[in-house]
């Protein structure tokens, strides 16, 4: 079977208008870099890539990528692994080459990883917990959501979680945006102690004021506890 060209595959999707699109929600990656394919176009490859996995795994081993969307095949590619070990190896062989939000945000896919991490949440709790050490913020960010989609809802959440996130002092925009996007989900799930939580053990003053503004966006909490959330709002006039 011949080799398939990946790039010349994505290319022959590109779409000029959505590549100005793209460039503007991620404007930290130069434009040259942007190519612009949908999403569902680039989903839809990796799907087709199933059936070539030693054309997805040299391309998977060849890093870094050239273009935006090099990188979210890859991800997306990452999240179709079924096995924890190889779906683990592969995201710590690539996190580091993540340079973007969007990249990042396409790995934590609650549906698509869900298999693959059934059986290791004790296991990947350590490894969230390593990763918030790092110095890289799309790492910091990663591992955030994957404590937001994974362990925030259901029976393995731990009091310890936020605590985890609250020590994160990484000044990356991005990164402040996701401690502040988990917090407001928080709330939203686990209002009365993720309330006490925050009160007792506040962020800077920015990202909990991000925290009141999102969860006020949310639907999942009632006029009640807006107002509440209202009240504590940090006024840094």
């Amino acid at each position: 079977m011949a080799e398939i060209n990946i790039v010349k595959q994505l290319q022959s999707v590109k779409n000029n208008k959505y590549r100005d699109f793209m460039a503007k929600l991620v404007p930290n990656i130069d434009k040259s870099h942007v190519m612009g394919v949908r999403a569902a176009e680039i989903k839809n490859l990796a799907k087709s890539l199933k059936n070539s996995p030693n054309d997805a795994e040299k391309f998977m081993h060849t890093l870094p990528h050239f273009w935006l969307e090099e990188n979210l095949l890859h991800a997306v590619l990452i999240t179709q692994i079924k096995d924890y070990k190889q779906c683990l190896d592969e995201m710590k062989l690539f996190l580091p080459h993540i340079d973007n939000w969007a990249v990042s945000d396409t790995m934590i896919s609650r549906t698509r990883l869900r298999n693959a991490f059934a059986g290791y949440y004790d296991d990947l709790r350590c490894q969230i917990a390593e990763w918030l050490k790092s110095r890289h913020a799309y790492t910091i960010r990663f591992a955030i959501g994957l404590l937001m989609n994974f362990f925030l809802e259901n029976e393995h959440f731990q009091k310890q979680d936020f605590a985890m996130v609250a020590k994160v002092k990484h000044q990356d925009y991005y990164v402040k945006m996701m401690v502040a996007w988990y917090f407001a989900t928080a709330l939203s799930q686990r209002y009365d102690e993720t309330l006490d939580f925050l009160q007792q053990e506040k962020t800077d003053d920015w990202t909990f004021n991000k925290i009141i503004q999102k969860a006020l966006e949310s639907y999942r909490l009632n006029n009640e506890q807006k107002t509440i959330l209202r009240k504590i709002k940090i006024n840094c006039n």
